[in-house]
Parts: C-alpha cells; structure tokens; sequence
C-alpha cells in the first residue's frame, strides 16, 4: 500500500514534470548555436504553433521557425532553425514512479538552402492569413461569459485547440483560435500546412542541436519553487506617476 507521503511526493514531482512540460512547449527564449558554429550569435523565434488540448491523456505538441537576430550582425547570418516539440503526456500520466524530467521529444532542424522557399512560401500565406482574422466583439466581460457566438447551439463540433505566435520584427501578434465556433478557417488551415512542413522537416534531425536558453532554470521546479507574487505601494496622494520616453518612470508633483 503506498503511504500518504509517497502519494504526496508523486503528485509534486507530477506536478513539477507538467510545469517543465509546459516550458518546453511554449519554447525557448532564443537558440544559442555550439561554439563551432558561431561564438557570439542567437536565433529568436519568429512563429510559434502550440496545439495543447486540456487533459493528462492528450498528446500536446509545438512547431517553431527561429532566424538569426545577433546584434550588429550585418552578413553571414546563421541558417534558420525549425524546432518541434512533443509531450507524450498521456504516456507519462501513466507512470507511476517518480521521473526526473517530463517525456518531451525535441527535435530540430537546420534549414538547407534548398528548403528556404517551401518555408517562405508557407510564411507569407500565413502572414497573409493573419490579416483576415475575424474577432469576437465583447467590450468589458464582468461575469465569466463568452460572446455571442461563441459556443454554438446543439451538437458541438470537433473542438480546435490551437495557440499561434507570429513576429516580423516589425510586428508581433498572439492568437487563440475559438475552441468551437470555427472562425477563421483559412489562419487554421495555413498553421497546419506549416507544422506539417515542420513534421516533415524535424523527422530529420539535426545531430547536434543547439542550446536552448529559458529565463529560469527549469529544474527548480523540482525545488518546489513556485509563482512570486508582488503587491505595488499605493502611490502617494501628491504625487503623479508619468511613463518617460526611456521607459524609466518620473514622479511629479500634481498641480494645484
């Protein structure tokens, strides 16, 4: 029979493994090539594709493009990686034992010259995707309800779960597909034919992928560290708070 305490540290170390899980998925900050390749340069991502449904018996999986971002670096730029990340959740939900790490395959792929312009094209239909996104109207939500529309009567279909991030160093955008009302259907349809690109190109994997680099180690998690808090200071009544063109903030008194 297993004691409450085993029982307890199970649940943590599960607990710990999802927050690294999730980590992994949502991707790095930015790819750190080997000293070989290049000993001062990064690659940042310019798309992320997250399919992440709810529940501990549903695979969830992430396809990435990452392209060189090196300051000052004006020629030679590092070859464009794509990155796929998949969580065999179901797989580990059914581990009993305490592990170590989440079951997390990654695989990246350095881009051939040959394979820029599938990419490319692919990128600029869903760029062009992007800009026909249709959005609920809703204004200010007070009591936890979807729009209009949002849900539809009768039989529900085959819910989406889809999370896309796109940059262009120009613009930056995040989006979550509605689960059930199948909106924009050609932004869908665009993200699939990149991550199966994506699949295509992971199957081959490079043999000595590049280091990726996360704001905090991902093990603490397994220290039991968890979310901080902050709670600001009222500011004083005689002061007024304006945000300076260099981001630092001036206090000023108010006037009379």
């Amino acid at each position: 029979m297993i004691s409450d305490e085993r029982k307890k540290a199970r649940h943590r170390n599960r607990g710990a493994r999802s927050g690294i899980a999730r980590a992994l998925i949502d991707c790095p900050e930015w790819l750190e090539p080997l000293d070989r390749v290049d000993d001062f340069g990064w690659l940042e991502p310019v798309l992320k594709l997250i399919v992440a449904p709810p529940g501990v018996n549903r695979h969830q999986v992430s396809y990435s493009v990452f392209v060189d971002n090196t300051i000052n670096r004006h020629k030679r730029f590092l070859k464009p990686v794509v990155r796929r990340a998949h969580w065999r959740r179901p797989e580990e939900y059914g581990i009993e034992r305490i592990l170590r790490w989440p079951l997390v395959d990654i695989s990246h792929h350095t881009l051939r010259s040959t394979e820029h312009p599938r990419l490319h094209h692919l990128l600029l239909n869903f760029d062009r995707s992007i800009s026909t996104i249709e959005f609920f109207q809703a204004g200010l939500i007070t009591d936890r309800s979807d729009p209009i529309g949002c849900t539809p009567e009768g039989e529900l279909p085959e819910p989406r779960y889809l999370f896309i991030e796109r940059c262009n160093f120009c613009e930056w955008i995040q989006f979550d597909l509605d689960v059930y009302a199948g909106k924009n259907k050609e932004l869908e349809k665009a993200a699939n034919a990149l991550a199966q690109y994506i699949d295509h190109l992971c199957a081959q994997p490079d043999l000595h992928p590049y280091r990726e680099r996360y704001p905090t180690d991902l093990r603490d998690k397994f220290k039991g560290h968890s979310d901080w808090f902050f709670r600001p200071k009222r500011p004083e009544s005689n002061v007024r708070v304006i945000d300076s063109d260099d981001v630092r903030t001036r206090i000023l008194p108010l006037r009379p």
